[in-house]
């Protein structure tokens, strides 16, 4: 039995290994010019972002029967309706792409702290900061 763990843990040896081969050796994922385009996009779409949410926000303060009643009657605000939703599908995409490059950006730069031998300590000092504990 000890050789199986043993055989387990040189596995994941070199399985962790081969991804910080891979890792280490990873050219950046945009250039700064195309960093500085999809900043220039987020913000426009925050703007944007912001009528949507807060559409979003108010027809969550009606009931159904207050929805149904406000649209079925009134062709024009079906269609208002219709461009709310349309806008929120639209938001959901642009978020979930959003949380896409967060969550590489989060994976990169938590395999580079891998190379301190004190990144346990660090993360865990940050994350007490971060919810308002001692430093």
């Amino acid at each position: 039995m000890a050789k199986r763990n043993s055989k387990a843990a040189a596995k994941q040896d070199f399985d962790a290994e081969a991804m910080w081969l891979q890792f280490a050796s990873q050219p950046a994922h945009f250039s700064q010019e195309e960093m500085r385009e999809m900043e220039r996009h987020a913000q426009e779409a925050e703007r944007a972002h912001g009528v949507t949410r807060r559409c979003a926000l108010a027809s969550l303060t009606r009931s159904a029967q207050q929805l149904i009643d406000g649209i079925k009657d009134d062709r024009e605000t079906a269609e208002a309706t219709a461009a709310v939703s349309s806008a929120i599908g639209n938001m959901l995409q642009h978020l979930g792409a959003v949380c896409d490059v967060l969550t590489t950006a989060r994976t990169r730069l938590d395999m580079a702290l891998c190379i301190r031998e004190d990144m346990q300590e660090i993360v865990e000092k940050v994350e007490r900061k971060a919810i308002g504990g001692a430093a």
